[in-house]
């Protein structure tokens, strides 16, 4: 089974590098104090992590929340056994 998911990752990986050697075209990226002369495929890589980034950031309060609520119970568990 490992081995199915090891060629499955395989299968992704050379999928991404071909679509990044197709989309190798050079695209400008203009903002307020100059430009950014960069390959397509690596602004989208760029745009995919800080998407990825910012979603983990945005996850974390909720978790934290939990985690907390976790301990609270626990610590009431705890007491009530005694």
């Amino acid at each position: 089974m490992k081995m199915l998911r090891y060629f499955f990752y395989l299968a992704i990986g050379v999928v991404l590098l071909s679509l990044a050697v197709v989309n190798s075209q050079v695209v400008t990226l203009h903002y307020y104090w100059g430009e950014w002369v960069i390959p397509l495929s690596l602004l989208l890589f760029f745009a995919l992590c800080v998407g990825c980034f910012l979603g983990l950031l945005l996850s974390l309060k909720p978790l934290l929340k939990l985690r907390k609520e976790r301990s609270q119970w626990r610590r009431q568990a705890k007491n009530g056994e005694k």
